[in-house]
């Protein structure tokens, strides 16, 4: 880095996934969420992994430990640290994972946008993420992990 600049997630990963994936702009598995086409994604996911874990209750040729690893999910969330360990601060990056994809939402893009001096007003945008994560979390067929996961959700 040349400056202390305020960097982007694009301009972080960017150099990564180019020297990584030289032939591709983003490895399959890997999608920075940011976008209303990205959710559509990030929901595809959600709706194939609950699919699978409610196919995998009904099959009786695995166990109860394949089944958990199989309908896992990995998350993860980050935020500007302060004095108070971060209460003043909202969510920045999400970060959700499956044994197949990993997903980062860029939640201060996505939602950064619709926050005004008096609150927040939620745009479409900010609607269809709601919807898709609320899918996640209402899942009684998904299972979360992560470490500090409690403090991650309640922070959410």
């Amino acid at each position: 880095l040349e400056s202390l600049d305020i960097l982007t997630i694009d301009q972080v990963l960017e150099p990564l996934i180019s020297s990584t994936y030289a032939n591709e702009k983003l490895s399959k598995s890997q999608n920075l969420v940011n976008s209303t086409e990205s959710i559509a994604l990030l929901e595809a996911e959600i709706d194939f992994m609950i699919k699978q874990a409610m196919a995998f209750t009904n099959n009786h040729t695995k166990t109860a430990d394949e089944i958990v690893v199989d309908s896992v999910l990995g998350l993860d969330c980050e935020w500007l640290p302060d004095a108070e360990c971060g209460k003043g601060n909202p969510v920045a990056t999400l970060q959700l994972s499956t044994r197949r994809n990993s997903f980062l939402i860029d939640l201060q893009h996505l939602c950064q946008a619709s926050r005004t001096l008096n609150g927040s007003v939620g745009t479409d945008t900010d609607k269809e993420l709601s919807r898709v994560l609320q899918k996640l979390f209402s899942s009684k067929t998904l299972s979360l992990v992560g470490f500090g996961i409690m403090n991650d959700l309640g922070k959410m």
